[in-house]
């Protein structure tokens, strides 16, 4: 009670609730706890719990250790991650108000196996429908060619300069470009080059919630015939594939695989 009082008159404060937690240190402290006991924790997704982080290395984490840990299965670090790589990027505003790690916080994680400079583009893309469809948007309408101000002014939604900016998104951002990213690399890549990473099982279904169709097999028959045609010079080949092309089509027809 003595060096309590001690402290307390040199002006130091003991209350644990009036004193500015580092969540980035904690974060470095789990992450440690966690590769003592054998987890790959370079492994971890933004939407991993410490749970889920433990079972892909394929450890079990009970109730009982967790708690001897100091650590919450339902803990979910990945997005802390996620919040740390954002916190790490050049902030032009100056509205970014998460505070980023110190340089030697960088080191520790990156020695711990841990990539801040690998953005995950596809859940960036999914976050950005999230915000449209709570402002109205249906994202489910969104064309190759799209903008974020197109998709929204088909859904009947205007988006000024400063709700754009409110949201942490731009206008001119080419998203259909990006769903049209995503769906080349959902394909099977036989060549090996396809540099694009592809969406993770839990974001294919994110998207399919949204209404997103991600098979890219169907095709109308009208473009089939012309994506072929328009590159053949040749008018005589040309007729002689469009012919060929009309054929299969009236088969794909019935047999239910190409769009009216």
């Amino acid at each position: 009670a003595e060096q309590v009082q001690e402290l307390e008159e040199l002006g130091i404060n003991l209350d644990v609730k009036d004193r500015k937690i580092d969540t980035n240190q904690e974060f470095i402290e789990k992450l440690k706890k966690l590769q003592q006991i054998g987890v790959d924790v370079s492994k971890i997704q933004q939407k991993d719990t410490i749970q889920k982080l433990a079972q892909r290395s394929g450890i079990t984490i009970t109730e009982e250790q967790a708690e001897e840990l100091g650590l919450k299965l339902d803990d979910n670090i990945g997005q802390k991650l996620d919040t740390i790589k954002q916190a790490l990027k050049p902030d032009r505003n100056g509205k970014n108000k998460i505070i980023p790690p110190t340089a030697e916080q960088v080191q520790e994680l990156e020695e711990l196996g841990i990539n801040l400079d690998a953005i995950d583009t596809n859940q960036e893309f999914i976050e950005k429908l999230k915000k449209l469809q709570q402002i109205g948007v249906d994202v489910s309408k969104i064309q190759q060619k799209d903008t974020i101000q197109k998709l929204a002014q088909r859904s009947g939604i205007t988006i000024t300069e400063e709700q754009a900016e409110e949201l942490g998104i731009k206008l001119d951002d080419n998203i259909g470009i990006k769903l049209n990213n995503i769906k080349q690399a959902l394909k099977p890549n036989e060549n090996a080059k396809n540099k694009r990473i592809p969406p993770t099982p839990e974001q294919v279904q994110e998207l399919e919630a949204m209404g997103l169709n991600l098979e890219t097999k169907k095709r109308k028959a009208k473009e089939v015939a012309e994506a072929t045609i328009s590159a053949i010079k040749d008018v005589e080949l040309a007729d002689k594939a469009y012919g060929e092309l009309q054929s299969l089509v009236e088969k794909t027809k019935e047999e239910g695989s190409v769009e009216k």
